[in-house]
């Protein structure tokens, strides 16, 4: 018995390990909060800078290219694509916006959610203590 106890806790250190290698697939400096954010989405929307410092939208990691409107059709159409969802549950979407996007960008995004009546939530990073 002693030696399946110590299966499982190797396992859990193991995976503890592994786990503070996965990053996201989007290399996005995020805003800092004190609170979390839940884990359950169904669609992440990324904005960051390109080299020119003009913003740059990915919708669940694949680039998107034009205008707002066009940004807002993409995501209509995904969440079409969306399986796994009741008939009438709306999918959560996880806004992930870097930290040096203009804030107009940002609202942007929120209102396309709010037009859509799609749950939208601002993701960002941990604030770090200073004690």
């Amino acid at each position: 018995m002693s030696s399946m106890t110590d299966l499982v806790f190797l396992l859990l250190v193991f995976f503890i390990i592994a786990s503070t290698y996965i990053t996201p697939a989007l290399d996005i400096e995020l805003p800092s909060s004190s609170s979390t954010t839940p884990q359950t989405q169904n669609i992440t929307m990324s904005v960051k800078l390109n080299k020119e410092d003009k913003p740059i939208y990915f919708i669940n990691g694949d680039l998107i290219t034009g205008d707002i409107k066009s940004i807002e059709k993409q995501l209509k159409e995904s969440i079409k694509q969306e399986t796994g969802l009741a008939k009438d549950e709306k999918p959560v979407i996880l806004l992930r916006v870097d930290k040096n996007v203009k804030t107009e960008t940002t609202v942007q995004m929120l209102d396309i959610g709010y037009r859509n009546k799609l749950k939208v939530i601002l993701a960002t990073s941990p604030t770090k203590n200073i004690d």
